[in-house]
């Protein structure tokens, strides 16, 4: 029996582990995504907004891309401290996929909830307690909410 779950465990790791699967995620991420904004468009808005072709000029991908990697590395390494400063050890190259985990999965499920009951979950898969895991998430998310919320009215007022 407990060759069974490790042959599973095995099988489960190596598809997380493809890139085809990232893949995957990424196109049902921007897909989700644009299926739920054409749809409360429509509904909601009257009309649905037609695609402006500036979005794909090599200049703002790269902005979008030079963006998205800063957010990438400043949330994973917030994550990354968080749980080192409790007491869990994770390795730097497993936090990574915890922030794409993250924003897929809050991007799909309602009012953004679901991102952080996956990271617990990924975070359990990979050593850490369930407490630890939950608490760092909840603190992360907190520092962030704190930093935007903070700043936000500064850069209004100034």
């Amino acid at each position: 029996m407990q060759q069974d779950e490790k042959t599973r465990s095995e099988e489960e790791g190596r598809f997380l582990g493809r890139p085809s699967a990232w893949v995957l995620s990424a196109v049902l991420f921007v897909g989700l995504t644009a299926v739920g904004f054409t749809a409360v468009s429509a509904i909601f808005g009257g009309t649905i907004p037609s695609f402006d072709n500036r979005l794909v000029q090599p200049q703002t991908v790269a902005a979008i891309l030079g963006f998205l990697i800063v957010y990438l590395l400043a949330d994973g390494l917030r994550l990354y401290f968080v749980l080192r400063t409790i007491g869990a050890r994770i390795r730097v190259h497993e936090i990574f996929p915890l922030v794409f985990i993250n924003i897929l999965v809050s991007n799909v499920t309602p009012l953004a909830t679901g991102g952080g009951f996956a990271q617990v979950w990924y975070l359990r898969r990979h050593g850490v307690a369930v407490g630890a895991s939950a608490a760092a998430t909840t603190i992360r998310t907190v520092l962030a909410m704190l930093l935007i919320f903070t700043a936000a009215p500064l850069f209004q007022f100034l």
